[in-house]
Protein backbone atom coordinates (compact mmCIF):
# COMPACT_ATOMS: atom_id res chain seq x y z
CA UNK A 1 0.00 0.00 0.00
CA UNK A 2 3.05 2.44 0.42
CA UNK A 3 2.56 2.90 -3.49
CA UNK A 4 -0.66 4.47 -2.77
CA UNK A 5 0.79 6.84 -0.89
CA UNK A 6 3.44 8.02 -3.34
CA UNK A 7 2.14 9.56 -6.76
CA UNK A 8 -0.16 12.01 -8.83
CA UNK A 9 -2.57 12.32 -11.23
CA UNK A 10 -6.66 12.68 -12.15
CA UNK A 11 -8.05 12.83 -15.57
CA UNK A 12 -8.70 16.57 -15.85
CA UNK A 13 -12.07 18.26 -15.73
CA UNK A 14 -11.31 20.81 -17.86
CA UNK A 15 -9.38 21.13 -20.87
CA UNK A 16 -6.41 23.13 -20.67
CA UNK A 17 -5.08 25.61 -23.01
CA UNK A 18 -1.81 26.52 -24.33
CA UNK A 19 0.36 29.41 -23.84
CA UNK A 20 1.29 30.13 -27.70
CA UNK A 21 2.37 32.89 -29.24
CA UNK A 22 0.95 34.18 -32.14
CA UNK A 23 2.10 32.25 -35.33
CA UNK A 24 3.76 35.26 -37.01
CA UNK A 25 6.33 35.76 -34.26
CA UNK A 26 8.15 32.06 -33.96
CA UNK A 27 5.43 29.69 -36.06
CA UNK A 28 4.14 27.97 -33.52
CA UNK A 29 0.48 26.74 -32.88
CA UNK A 30 -1.18 26.09 -30.18
CA UNK A 31 -1.07 22.05 -29.53
CA UNK A 32 -5.12 22.40 -28.25
CA UNK A 33 -5.84 24.02 -31.32
CA UNK A 34 -6.95 26.95 -29.96
CA UNK A 35 -4.07 29.12 -32.21
CA UNK A 36 -2.88 32.16 -30.59
CA UNK A 37 -4.68 31.50 -27.17
CA UNK A 38 -3.68 32.47 -23.68
CA UNK A 39 -3.67 29.90 -20.89
CA UNK A 40 -2.10 28.72 -17.89
CA UNK A 41 -1.02 25.37 -18.27
CA UNK A 42 -0.50 23.33 -21.85
CA UNK A 43 2.15 21.90 -24.09
CA UNK A 44 3.13 22.66 -28.07
CA UNK A 45 5.25 21.23 -30.26
CA UNK A 46 7.89 22.83 -32.16
CA UNK A 47 11.38 21.87 -34.21
CA UNK A 48 15.02 22.78 -33.80
CA UNK A 49 14.61 24.73 -37.20
CA UNK A 50 12.28 27.95 -37.96
CA UNK A 51 10.81 28.50 -41.56
CA UNK A 52 8.99 31.71 -42.83
CA UNK A 53 5.19 32.19 -43.87
CA UNK A 54 3.30 33.57 -46.38
CA UNK A 55 1.36 36.29 -45.06
CA UNK A 56 1.04 35.06 -41.62
CA UNK A 57 0.20 31.55 -42.67
CA UNK A 58 2.02 28.29 -42.50
CA UNK A 59 3.59 27.09 -45.69
CA UNK A 60 4.76 24.30 -47.39
CA UNK A 61 4.99 20.80 -45.02
CA UNK A 62 3.74 22.78 -41.92
CA UNK A 63 0.02 22.07 -43.89
CA UNK A 64 -1.83 20.37 -40.94
CA UNK A 65 -5.33 20.91 -39.02
CA UNK A 66 -4.17 21.58 -35.71
CA UNK A 67 -7.95 21.02 -34.26
CA UNK A 68 -7.11 17.89 -35.97
CA UNK A 69 -3.89 16.93 -34.30
CA UNK A 70 -2.79 17.50 -30.87
CA UNK A 71 0.57 18.69 -31.78
CA UNK A 72 2.37 20.70 -34.85
CA UNK A 73 5.12 19.34 -36.26
CA UNK A 74 7.07 22.40 -38.25
CA UNK A 75 9.25 20.18 -40.26
CA UNK A 76 8.87 16.62 -40.81
CA UNK A 77 12.51 15.37 -41.31
CA UNK A 78 13.95 17.16 -38.15
CA UNK A 79 13.89 16.23 -34.27
CA UNK A 80 10.56 17.29 -32.16
CA UNK A 81 10.50 18.79 -29.72
CA UNK A 82 7.89 19.54 -26.62
CA UNK A 83 7.34 22.41 -24.86
CA UNK A 84 5.81 21.69 -21.54
CA UNK A 85 4.42 24.75 -19.14
CA UNK A 86 7.26 23.80 -16.20
CA UNK A 87 9.97 25.33 -15.18
CA UNK A 88 13.67 23.87 -14.41
CA UNK A 89 12.48 24.79 -10.59
CA UNK A 90 9.15 22.74 -10.73
CA UNK A 91 10.77 19.76 -12.07
CA UNK A 92 13.05 19.24 -9.67
CA UNK A 93 11.02 20.39 -6.63
CA UNK A 94 12.73 23.76 -5.65
CA UNK A 95 11.44 27.24 -5.12
CA UNK A 96 11.82 29.60 -8.08
CA UNK A 97 15.36 30.75 -7.79
CA UNK A 98 16.67 28.66 -5.32
CA UNK A 99 20.36 29.03 -4.03
CA UNK A 100 22.50 26.79 -6.38
CA UNK A 101 23.99 24.50 -4.29
CA UNK A 102 19.84 23.79 -2.94
CA UNK A 103 19.56 22.89 -7.19
CA UNK A 104 22.48 20.58 -6.78
CA UNK A 105 21.29 19.30 -3.78
CA UNK A 106 17.83 18.31 -5.17
CA UNK A 107 19.13 17.05 -8.25
CA UNK A 108 21.60 14.69 -6.01
CA UNK A 109 18.66 13.51 -4.20
CA UNK A 110 16.56 12.94 -7.11
CA UNK A 111 19.09 10.84 -8.95
CA UNK A 112 19.73 8.49 -6.04
CA UNK A 113 16.05 7.97 -5.26
CA UNK A 114 14.26 4.84 -5.46
CA UNK A 115 11.59 4.97 -8.65
CA UNK A 116 8.23 3.51 -8.51
CA UNK A 117 8.22 0.12 -9.69
CA UNK A 118 6.90 -0.44 -13.20
CA UNK A 119 8.98 2.12 -15.28
CA UNK A 120 11.02 0.83 -18.74
CA UNK A 121 14.61 1.27 -18.52
CA UNK A 122 14.15 3.94 -21.35
CA UNK A 123 12.15 5.84 -18.91
CA UNK A 124 14.83 5.66 -15.73
CA UNK A 125 18.00 6.27 -18.08
CA UNK A 126 15.92 9.50 -19.54
CA UNK A 127 15.12 10.47 -15.96
CA UNK A 128 18.93 10.78 -15.25
CA UNK A 129 19.71 12.67 -18.65
CA UNK A 130 16.78 15.15 -17.97
CA UNK A 131 18.16 16.37 -14.25
CA UNK A 132 21.40 16.42 -15.78
CA UNK A 133 20.30 19.08 -18.28
CA UNK A 134 17.70 20.58 -15.78
CA UNK A 135 21.31 21.15 -13.41
CA UNK A 136 23.47 22.71 -16.17
CA UNK A 137 20.63 25.14 -17.66
CA UNK A 138 20.08 26.51 -13.58
CA UNK A 139 23.49 26.76 -13.22
CA UNK A 140 24.90 27.99 -16.24
CA UNK A 141 22.12 29.61 -18.14
CA UNK A 142 20.57 32.67 -16.97
CA UNK A 143 17.40 32.61 -19.31
CA UNK A 144 16.18 29.41 -17.50
CA UNK A 145 17.47 30.55 -13.90
CA UNK A 146 15.82 33.99 -13.98
CA UNK A 147 17.88 36.59 -11.35
CA UNK A 148 16.30 38.07 -8.19
CA UNK A 149 18.72 41.22 -8.59
CA UNK A 150 17.39 41.71 -11.71
CA UNK A 151 14.01 40.87 -10.98
CA UNK A 152 13.94 38.67 -13.95
CA UNK A 153 11.82 35.44 -13.73
CA UNK A 154 13.27 32.07 -14.56
CA UNK A 155 11.58 30.82 -17.76
CA UNK A 156 8.01 29.51 -17.67
CA UNK A 157 8.76 26.44 -20.12
CA UNK A 158 10.86 23.94 -21.33
CA UNK A 159 11.59 22.27 -24.58
CA UNK A 160 12.29 18.51 -24.42
CA UNK A 161 13.00 15.75 -26.55
CA UNK A 162 9.45 13.77 -26.53
CA UNK A 163 11.79 10.83 -25.50
CA UNK A 164 12.21 12.50 -22.14
CA UNK A 165 8.70 13.41 -22.03
CA UNK A 166 7.94 10.57 -19.44
CA UNK A 167 10.25 11.28 -17.96
CA UNK A 168 9.77 14.77 -17.31
CA UNK A 169 6.30 12.94 -15.82
CA UNK A 170 7.67 10.79 -13.68
CA UNK A 171 10.02 13.90 -11.84
CA UNK A 172 6.48 15.96 -12.06
CA UNK A 173 4.87 13.26 -9.84
CA UNK A 174 7.62 12.67 -7.55
CA UNK A 175 7.65 15.97 -6.63
CA UNK A 176 3.54 16.58 -5.93
CA UNK A 177 2.89 18.34 -8.92
CA UNK A 178 -0.32 16.41 -9.18
CA UNK A 179 -1.85 19.13 -11.37
CA UNK A 180 0.76 19.59 -14.21
CA UNK A 181 0.97 15.96 -14.78
CA UNK A 182 -2.79 15.29 -15.22
CA UNK A 183 -2.94 18.12 -17.96
CA UNK A 184 0.28 17.29 -19.51
CA UNK A 185 -0.05 13.77 -19.59
CA UNK A 186 -3.46 14.02 -20.77
CA UNK A 187 -3.17 15.95 -23.62
CA UNK A 188 -0.02 13.68 -24.43
CA UNK A 189 -1.44 10.90 -24.76
CA UNK A 190 -3.62 11.95 -27.46
CA UNK A 191 -0.99 12.65 -29.71
CA UNK A 192 0.56 9.91 -31.92
CA UNK A 193 4.21 10.33 -31.60
CA UNK A 194 3.36 9.92 -27.61
CA UNK A 195 2.36 6.23 -28.62
CA UNK A 196 6.07 4.30 -27.68
CA UNK A 197 6.06 6.17 -24.47
CA UNK A 198 2.27 5.19 -23.45
CA UNK A 199 3.54 2.91 -21.06
CA UNK A 200 5.05 5.24 -18.67
CA UNK A 201 3.09 8.52 -19.36
CA UNK A 202 -0.06 6.29 -18.48
CA UNK A 203 1.44 5.15 -15.32
CA UNK A 204 2.75 8.64 -14.24
CA UNK A 205 -0.70 9.57 -14.26
CA UNK A 206 -1.91 6.83 -12.60
CA UNK A 207 0.49 7.32 -9.81
CA UNK A 208 -1.10 10.96 -9.76
CA UNK A 209 -3.91 9.75 -9.00
CA UNK A 210 -2.93 7.43 -6.21
CA UNK A 211 -1.49 10.95 -5.03
CA UNK A 212 -5.08 12.59 -5.10
CA UNK A 213 -6.34 9.30 -3.09
CA UNK A 214 -4.07 10.26 -0.76
CA UNK A 215 -5.06 13.99 -0.33
CA UNK A 216 -8.61 12.19 0.02
CA UNK A 217 -7.42 9.73 2.75
CA UNK A 218 -5.58 12.33 4.83
CA UNK A 219 -8.72 14.57 5.10
CA UNK A 220 -10.16 11.35 5.84
CA UNK A 221 -12.77 12.11 2.27
CA UNK A 222 -12.71 7.99 1.55
CA UNK A 223 -15.49 8.62 -1.21
CA UNK A 224 -12.81 10.98 -3.00
CA UNK A 225 -9.90 8.95 -2.53
CA UNK A 226 -12.25 6.19 -3.79
CA UNK A 227 -12.97 7.90 -7.16
CA UNK A 228 -9.44 8.70 -7.33
CA UNK A 229 -8.40 5.10 -7.27
CA UNK A 230 -11.06 4.39 -9.54
CA UNK A 231 -9.39 6.69 -12.46
CA UNK A 232 -5.99 5.50 -11.51
CA UNK A 233 -7.00 1.97 -11.43
CA UNK A 234 -8.71 2.71 -15.55
CA UNK A 235 -5.32 4.35 -16.17
CA UNK A 236 -3.60 1.25 -15.47
CA UNK A 237 -5.82 -1.44 -16.89
CA UNK A 238 -6.14 0.54 -20.50
CA UNK A 239 -2.47 -0.48 -21.05
CA UNK A 240 -2.07 -4.31 -21.26
CA UNK A 241 1.81 -4.13 -20.12
CA UNK A 242 0.28 -2.31 -16.78
CA UNK A 243 -1.53 -4.92 -15.53
CA UNK A 244 0.96 -7.25 -13.78
CA UNK A 245 2.24 -4.11 -11.56
CA UNK A 246 2.06 -4.94 -7.79
CA UNK A 247 0.26 -1.28 -7.52
CA UNK A 248 -2.62 -2.53 -9.44
CA UNK A 249 -3.76 -5.36 -7.13
CA UNK A 250 -2.99 -2.73 -4.34
CA UNK A 251 -5.49 -0.64 -5.91
CA UNK A 252 -8.00 -3.18 -6.55
CA UNK A 253 -7.64 -3.94 -2.79
CA UNK A 254 -7.99 -0.66 -1.25
CA UNK A 255 -10.57 0.07 -3.63
CA UNK A 256 -12.67 -3.31 -2.47
CA UNK A 257 -12.59 -2.04 1.10
CA UNK A 258 -13.49 1.85 -0.11
CA UNK A 259 -16.74 0.26 -1.01
CA UNK A 260 -17.44 -1.54 1.71
CA UNK A 261 -17.13 1.89 3.89
CA UNK A 262 -18.98 3.40 1.44
CA UNK A 263 -22.17 1.00 1.49
CA UNK A 264 -21.99 0.67 5.16
CA UNK A 265 -25.01 1.51 6.96
CA UNK A 266 -23.58 3.92 9.57
CA UNK A 267 -20.96 6.33 9.30
CA UNK A 268 -17.99 5.22 11.53
CA UNK A 269 -15.65 8.36 11.39
CA UNK A 270 -13.33 6.32 13.72
CA UNK A 271 -13.30 3.70 11.26
CA UNK A 272 -12.76 5.59 8.16
CA UNK A 273 -9.87 7.53 10.42
CA UNK A 274 -8.41 4.12 10.72
CA UNK A 275 -9.03 2.69 7.16
CA UNK A 276 -7.46 6.49 5.65
CA UNK A 277 -4.06 5.90 7.91
CA UNK A 278 -4.09 2.19 6.79
CA UNK A 279 -3.74 3.09 2.90
CA UNK A 280 -1.59 5.63 4.13
CA UNK A 281 0.98 3.05 5.13
CA UNK A 282 0.21 4.35 8.88
CA UNK A 283 -1.82 1.02 10.16
CA UNK A 284 -2.01 -2.50 10.03
CA UNK A 285 -4.16 -4.64 7.00
CA UNK A 286 -4.97 -7.32 9.77
CA UNK A 287 -6.54 -4.40 12.25
CA UNK A 288 -8.53 -2.54 10.01
CA UNK A 289 -10.11 -5.97 8.15
CA UNK A 290 -10.82 -6.73 12.13
CA UNK A 291 -12.63 -3.47 12.13
CA UNK A 292 -14.57 -3.74 8.65
CA UNK A 293 -15.93 -7.35 9.76
CA UNK A 294 -17.29 -6.13 12.74
CA UNK A 295 -18.75 -3.11 10.91
CA UNK A 296 -22.63 -3.47 9.77
CA UNK A 297 -22.30 -3.51 5.79
CA UNK A 298 -23.61 -5.93 3.60
CA UNK A 299 -20.72 -7.73 3.26
CA UNK A 300 -22.27 -9.73 0.84
CA UNK A 301 -21.10 -6.86 -1.82
CA UNK A 302 -17.67 -6.61 -0.59
CA UNK A 303 -17.12 -10.73 -0.98
CA UNK A 304 -17.92 -10.41 -4.51
CA UNK A 305 -16.06 -7.29 -5.29
CA UNK A 306 -13.29 -8.80 -3.57
CA UNK A 307 -13.60 -11.97 -6.24
CA UNK A 308 -14.06 -9.90 -8.90
CA UNK A 309 -11.21 -8.17 -8.71
CA UNK A 310 -9.07 -11.72 -7.71
CA UNK A 311 -8.33 -11.17 -4.05
CA UNK A 312 -10.01 -14.52 -3.10
CA UNK A 313 -7.86 -15.04 0.48
CA UNK A 314 -9.28 -11.68 1.61
CA UNK A 315 -13.19 -12.82 0.79
CA UNK A 316 -12.99 -15.68 2.40
CA UNK A 317 -11.66 -13.58 5.50
CA UNK A 318 -15.32 -11.76 5.45
CA UNK A 319 -17.50 -14.97 4.45
CA UNK A 320 -17.65 -16.57 8.48
CA UNK A 321 -18.86 -12.88 9.03
CA UNK A 322 -21.22 -12.50 6.87
CA UNK A 323 -24.79 -14.35 8.67
CA UNK A 324 -26.55 -14.78 5.04
CA UNK A 325 -24.36 -15.05 2.36
CA UNK A 326 -26.13 -15.01 -1.07
CA UNK A 327 -26.09 -17.59 -3.98
CA UNK A 328 -24.46 -15.09 -6.00
CA UNK A 329 -21.49 -14.82 -3.16
CA UNK A 330 -21.44 -18.63 -2.94
CA UNK A 331 -20.77 -18.69 -6.89
CA UNK A 332 -18.75 -16.02 -7.21
CA UNK A 333 -16.42 -17.73 -4.61
CA UNK A 334 -16.47 -21.00 -5.93
CA UNK A 335 -15.25 -19.40 -9.74
CA UNK A 336 -12.63 -17.70 -7.77
CA UNK A 337 -11.29 -20.96 -6.40
CA UNK A 338 -11.14 -22.65 -9.97
CA UNK A 339 -9.54 -19.29 -11.03
CA UNK A 340 -6.54 -19.44 -8.47
CA UNK A 341 -6.95 -23.15 -8.89
CA UNK A 342 -6.87 -23.98 -4.45
CA UNK A 343 -8.14 -26.95 -4.02
CA UNK A 344 -7.91 -26.22 -0.33
CA UNK A 345 -10.35 -22.73 -0.63
CA UNK A 346 -12.45 -24.64 -2.37
CA UNK A 347 -12.90 -27.35 0.22
CA UNK A 348 -13.30 -24.32 2.76
CA UNK A 349 -16.45 -22.68 0.43
CA UNK A 350 -18.26 -26.06 0.45
CA UNK A 351 -17.91 -26.69 3.82
CA UNK A 352 -19.07 -23.05 4.36
CA UNK A 353 -21.99 -23.59 1.94
CA UNK A 354 -23.02 -26.96 4.03
CA UNK A 355 -23.01 -25.36 6.77
CA UNK A 356 -25.41 -22.52 5.65
CA UNK A 357 -27.95 -25.03 4.01
CA UNK A 358 -27.53 -24.08 0.60
CA UNK A 359 -26.28 -27.92 0.26
CA UNK A 360 -29.13 -28.97 -1.34
CA UNK A 361 -29.31 -25.50 -3.65
CA UNK A 362 -29.18 -27.29 -7.43
CA UNK A 363 -27.72 -24.49 -8.91
CA UNK A 364 -24.80 -24.16 -6.60
CA UNK A 365 -24.21 -28.22 -6.27
CA UNK A 366 -23.55 -27.89 -10.24
CA UNK A 367 -21.01 -24.80 -9.42
CA UNK A 368 -19.37 -27.07 -6.76
CA UNK A 369 -19.26 -30.31 -9.62
CA UNK A 370 -17.44 -27.65 -12.19
CA UNK A 371 -14.92 -26.64 -9.68
CA UNK A 372 -14.30 -29.99 -8.63
CA UNK A 373 -13.92 -31.23 -12.33
CA UNK A 374 -11.68 -27.83 -12.79
CA UNK A 375 -9.26 -28.75 -10.04
CA UNK A 376 -9.05 -32.79 -10.68
CA UNK A 377 -11.02 -33.46 -7.73
CA UNK A 378 -13.19 -36.32 -9.34
CA UNK A 379 -14.57 -38.24 -6.21
CA UNK A 380 -15.28 -35.18 -4.89
CA UNK A 381 -17.72 -33.89 -7.78
CA UNK A 382 -19.33 -37.32 -7.54
CA UNK A 383 -19.97 -36.96 -3.97
CA UNK A 384 -21.53 -33.59 -4.30
CA UNK A 385 -23.63 -35.36 -6.56
CA UNK A 386 -25.09 -38.17 -4.89
CA UNK A 387 -25.69 -36.30 -1.99
CA UNK A 388 -27.47 -33.86 -3.68
CA UNK A 389 -31.74 -34.73 -3.99
CA UNK A 390 -33.00 -32.92 -6.85
CA UNK A 391 -31.14 -33.29 -9.44
CA UNK A 392 -31.70 -30.62 -13.12
CA UNK A 393 -30.65 -31.73 -16.39
CA UNK A 394 -27.63 -29.17 -15.90
CA UNK A 395 -25.77 -30.98 -12.65
CA UNK A 396 -26.05 -34.05 -14.83
CA UNK A 397 -24.31 -32.64 -17.91
CA UNK A 398 -21.95 -31.04 -15.19
CA UNK A 399 -21.17 -34.62 -13.74
CA UNK A 400 -21.08 -36.05 -17.68
CA UNK A 401 -18.39 -33.52 -18.55
CA UNK A 402 -16.30 -33.82 -15.49
CA UNK A 403 -16.25 -37.77 -15.85
CA UNK A 404 -15.70 -37.79 -19.55
CA UNK A 405 -12.62 -35.72 -19.32
CA UNK A 406 -10.88 -37.84 -16.92
CA UNK A 407 -11.65 -40.07 -18.99
CA UNK A 408 -14.30 -42.36 -16.99
CA UNK A 409 -16.74 -42.75 -19.90
CA UNK A 410 -18.11 -46.25 -18.93
CA UNK A 411 -19.42 -44.49 -15.74
CA UNK A 412 -21.35 -41.70 -17.33
CA UNK A 413 -22.81 -43.99 -19.96
CA UNK A 414 -24.19 -46.08 -16.49
CA UNK A 415 -25.00 -42.42 -15.30
CA UNK A 416 -27.02 -41.81 -18.82
CA UNK A 417 -29.26 -45.12 -18.39
CA UNK A 418 -30.06 -44.26 -14.56
CA UNK A 419 -31.12 -40.19 -15.74
CA UNK A 420 -33.15 -42.06 -18.72
CA UNK A 421 -34.98 -44.48 -16.11
CA UNK A 422 -36.10 -41.45 -13.61
CA UNK A 423 -37.58 -39.19 -16.64
CA UNK A 424 -34.80 -36.31 -17.09
CA UNK A 425 -35.06 -35.22 -20.31
CA UNK A 426 -31.24 -34.63 -22.60
CA UNK A 427 -30.43 -31.96 -24.46
CA UNK A 428 -27.98 -31.08 -26.85
CA UNK A 429 -25.18 -31.24 -24.11
CA UNK A 430 -25.70 -34.05 -22.77
CA UNK A 431 -25.87 -36.08 -26.23
CA UNK A 432 -22.39 -34.20 -26.76
CA UNK A 433 -20.75 -35.85 -23.65
CA UNK A 434 -22.36 -39.55 -24.03
CA UNK A 435 -21.54 -39.60 -27.35
CA UNK A 436 -17.56 -38.95 -26.49
CA UNK A 437 -17.63 -40.96 -23.54
CA UNK A 438 -18.33 -44.10 -26.15
CA UNK A 439 -14.93 -42.94 -27.10
CA UNK A 440 -12.75 -42.57 -24.04
CA UNK A 441 -13.36 -45.47 -22.75
CA UNK A 442 -11.17 -48.76 -21.96
CA UNK A 443 -13.55 -50.89 -23.87
CA UNK A 444 -14.27 -48.82 -27.49
CA UNK A 445 -15.10 -52.40 -29.70
CA UNK A 446 -18.47 -53.03 -26.80
CA UNK A 447 -19.29 -49.63 -26.75
CA UNK A 448 -19.78 -49.04 -30.35
CA UNK A 449 -23.41 -50.58 -30.19
CA UNK A 450 -24.18 -48.23 -27.02
CA UNK A 451 -23.03 -45.24 -29.44
CA UNK A 452 -25.87 -46.78 -32.08
CA UNK A 453 -28.52 -46.79 -29.57
CA UNK A 454 -27.45 -42.70 -28.75
CA UNK A 455 -27.93 -42.13 -32.06
CA UNK A 456 -31.42 -43.62 -32.07
CA UNK A 457 -32.23 -41.60 -28.94
CA UNK A 458 -30.95 -38.18 -30.83
CA UNK A 459 -33.40 -38.35 -33.54
CA UNK A 460 -36.22 -39.65 -32.14
CA UNK A 461 -36.33 -36.61 -29.62
CA UNK A 462 -35.56 -34.16 -32.62
CA UNK A 463 -31.86 -33.22 -32.31
CA UNK A 464 -31.00 -34.93 -35.93
CA UNK A 465 -30.53 -31.13 -37.74
CA UNK A 466 -28.87 -29.73 -34.65
CA UNK A 467 -25.15 -29.77 -36.15
CA UNK A 468 -22.92 -29.89 -33.14
CA UNK A 469 -25.12 -33.02 -31.91
CA UNK A 470 -24.49 -34.42 -35.22
CA UNK A 471 -20.60 -33.40 -35.55
CA UNK A 472 -20.16 -35.30 -32.15
CA UNK A 473 -21.86 -38.52 -33.84
CA UNK A 474 -19.74 -38.08 -37.45
CA UNK A 475 -16.50 -37.76 -34.82
CA UNK A 476 -17.35 -41.16 -32.65
CA UNK A 477 -18.26 -43.41 -35.72
CA UNK A 478 -14.83 -41.82 -37.11
CA UNK A 479 -13.06 -42.80 -34.11
CA UNK A 480 -14.79 -46.52 -34.64
CA UNK A 481 -13.77 -46.94 -37.84
CA UNK A 482 -16.97 -46.55 -39.20
CA UNK A 483 -16.59 -44.80 -42.32
CA UNK A 484 -19.89 -45.81 -43.99
CA UNK A 485 -21.82 -44.26 -40.84
CA UNK A 486 -19.50 -41.54 -40.61
CA UNK A 487 -20.61 -40.53 -44.27
CA UNK A 488 -24.45 -41.32 -44.09
CA UNK A 489 -23.89 -38.86 -40.82
CA UNK A 490 -22.63 -36.04 -43.07
CA UNK A 491 -24.52 -36.78 -46.06
CA UNK A 492 -28.20 -36.28 -43.83
CA UNK A 493 -26.87 -32.98 -42.18
CA UNK A 494 -29.09 -29.89 -43.31
CA UNK A 495 -26.07 -27.17 -41.76
CA UNK A 496 -22.39 -28.27 -41.86
CA UNK A 497 -19.93 -25.98 -40.20
CA UNK A 498 -16.03 -25.90 -40.73
CA UNK A 499 -15.80 -28.32 -37.40
CA UNK A 500 -18.71 -31.04 -39.47
CA UNK A 501 -16.13 -30.90 -43.14
CA UNK A 502 -13.04 -30.83 -41.16
CA UNK A 503 -14.26 -34.06 -38.58
CA UNK A 504 -15.25 -35.85 -41.95
CA UNK A 505 -12.20 -35.26 -43.96
CA UNK A 506 -10.25 -36.13 -41.06
CA UNK A 507 -12.17 -39.64 -40.73
CA UNK A 508 -11.29 -40.74 -44.65
CA UNK A 509 -7.83 -39.83 -44.51
CA UNK A 510 -7.59 -41.87 -41.33
CA UNK A 511 -9.28 -44.61 -41.95
CA UNK A 512 -6.74 -45.08 -45.36
CA UNK A 513 -9.58 -43.47 -47.36
CA UNK A 514 -6.86 -40.90 -49.09
CA UNK A 515 -8.86 -40.13 -52.82
CA UNK A 516 -12.18 -39.89 -50.76
CA UNK A 517 -10.67 -37.10 -48.30
CA UNK A 518 -9.13 -34.67 -51.18
CA UNK A 519 -12.15 -34.65 -53.36
CA UNK A 520 -14.23 -33.61 -50.14
CA UNK A 521 -11.83 -30.44 -49.16
CA UNK A 522 -11.93 -29.51 -52.97
CA UNK A 523 -15.71 -30.13 -52.50
CA UNK A 524 -15.59 -28.05 -49.45
CA UNK A 525 -13.52 -25.35 -51.17
CA UNK A 526 -16.00 -24.85 -54.23
CA UNK A 527 -19.27 -25.59 -52.22
CA UNK A 528 -18.98 -23.82 -49.07
CA UNK A 529 -16.83 -20.50 -49.94
CA UNK A 530 -18.15 -18.95 -46.17
CA UNK A 531 -16.58 -21.64 -44.78
CA UNK A 532 -12.17 -21.28 -44.50
CA UNK A 533 -10.04 -24.75 -43.80
CA UNK A 534 -8.78 -24.76 -39.92
CA UNK A 535 -5.91 -26.23 -38.36
CA UNK A 536 -7.48 -29.64 -38.16
CA UNK A 537 -8.70 -29.65 -42.18
CA UNK A 538 -5.19 -28.72 -43.23
CA UNK A 539 -3.30 -31.41 -41.23
CA UNK A 540 -6.30 -34.07 -42.60
CA UNK A 541 -5.36 -32.58 -46.00
CA UNK A 542 -1.81 -33.51 -45.80
CA UNK A 543 -2.27 -36.89 -44.24
CA UNK A 544 -4.21 -37.71 -47.41
CA UNK A 545 -1.85 -36.40 -49.64
CA UNK A 546 1.14 -37.81 -47.58
CA UNK A 547 -0.62 -41.25 -48.16
CA UNK A 548 -1.96 -40.94 -51.80
CA UNK A 549 1.97 -40.53 -52.41
CA UNK A 550 3.00 -43.53 -50.82
CA UNK A 551 0.22 -45.32 -52.86
CA UNK A 552 1.40 -44.22 -55.96
CA UNK A 553 4.82 -44.98 -55.48
CA UNK A 554 3.68 -48.71 -54.50
CA UNK A 555 2.49 -49.16 -57.58
CA UNK A 556 5.03 -47.45 -59.74
CA UNK A 557 7.06 -50.23 -57.82
CA UNK A 558 4.55 -53.30 -58.49
CA UNK A 559 4.59 -52.03 -62.51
Amino acid sequence: MAALAHALLSVPSRCGLCRAVNPKDNYKLCVWGFSRAIARYGISISSVSTRKTDGGNLTGPWALNAADALIVVHNATARTTVEIPVTCYQLIGVPEQAEKDVVVEAVIDLKSAKIDEGYTMHAIKSRKDLLMNVREKLIFEPEYAGSKKENIPPKSSLHIPWAWLPAALCLLQEVGEVKLVQDIGQAAVQHPDAKPYTHDLLLSMALAECATAKIGFEKTKVSQGFEALARAQCLLRSKKSLEKISLLSQIDKAKAICECLIASKGSDLKLEEAFSLFLLGQGSEAAIVEKLQKLEVDKNKLIQSLCKQGNLKQALQFLPHEPNPFQQTYELLLLSCTHHKSLSDGLEVHRHIVDGGWDQDPFLATKLIEMYSALDSIDNAREVFDKTRKRTIYMWNALFRALTLAGHGTEVLDLYRQMNTVGISSDRFTYTYVLKACVVSECLSSLLQKGKEIHGHILKNGYGAHVHVMTTLLDMYARFGCVFYASSVFDQMQIRNVVSWSAMIACYAKNGRPYEALELFREMILDAQDLFPNPVTMVSVLQACAALTALEQGRSKVR
